[in-house]
């Protein structure tokens, strides 16, 4: 069953969220995966950016947590909620800080959840992959842009085909997809697909504890 959705609004969520229990009586794993990003210093980074950027990486994360897990609970069978995060759930780059901000929220978010969950006795686990670069059209998000949050910084040509050659040859979904399912197979709350990645990861935290 395909249902379109903007994650950004809790009503189409809540639709989602209605017509699924309404098909299949009950939910077993909930998939947060919606994202998108733009490649722009916080200098020049517009309201619309930050909006559409939080609205999608962030508030569509609240938005299915909000929808979803409660009926799940209610429910009372065993369940699984992934978030995607990043490894900018965890560093920061310059021209990143955007999306950097929305996957440190997404990681905190998970993180909260988790707690939540185990405070309540619910019998739902939380996994928040981390994955690094993917071959995915992330980093043409812009074509899925509503136009009330255009603002004409669209990525040019060049700066998309640049951004492109840095993800080919690099992981792929099915990847990422194979951690994501072995971390909800063994209810663990962190995964990152691409273990080189935490040398980064030790690098900031080891900056921040100086």
């Amino acid at each position: 069953m395909t249902i379109t959705t903007d994650v950004s609004d809790n009503a189409s969520v809540q639709a989602l969220a209605d017509a699924t229990f309404a098909a299949h009586h009950t939910v077993h794993l909930l998939a947060n995966n919606a994202g998108v990003s733009v490649t722009r210093s916080l200098l020049t980074a517009s309201a619309a950016d930050w909006q559409w950027m939080l609205g999608v990486n962030v508030w569509g994360l609240i938005n299915g947590i909000q929808c979803f897990v409660p009926r799940m609970i209610e429910l009372g069978d065993p369940g699984h909620v992934v978030n995607t995060c990043s490894v900018a759930s965890w560093t920061v780059m310059p021209g990143y800080g955007m999306y950097s901000a929305t996957k440190h929220a997404a990681a905190a978010i998970s993180e909260a959840l988790d707690g939540d969950l185990r405070a309540v006795g619910a019998s739902i686990g939380v996994t928040a992959v981390c994955p690094s670069l993917v071959r995915t059209k992330l980093f043409s998000s812009d074509r899925n842009r509503p136009e009330g949050l255009r603002d004409g910084g669209e990525t040019s040509d060049d700066e998309q085909a640049r951004v492109d050659a840095i993800t080919d040859g690099i992981q792929s979904p099915d990847d990422i997809a194979e951690s994501m399912l072995d971390g909800v197979r063994n209810n663990r709350l962190w995964v990152f697909p691409n273990r080189t990645r935490l040398e980064a990861i030790r690098q900031r935290i080891e900056l921040v504890t100086e």
